[in-house]
């Protein structure tokens, strides 16, 4: 984590399309687990 001053987006970058479908997996069960209070901005 950074403090947004003086940051910029330079790109997106998004795996290969026959890996796209793993990948939202792998997102999702991560999310599962840190659940809907995971610790991040909700809190």
């Amino acid at each position: 984590m950074a403090a947004a001053c003086g940051l910029t987006l330079v790109r997106v970058d998004y795996p290969a399309d026959d890996e796209l479908a793993e990948r939202n997996l792998i997102t999702r069960e991560k999310r599962e687990v840190d659940g809907p209070s995971g610790g991040c901005c909700g809190d």
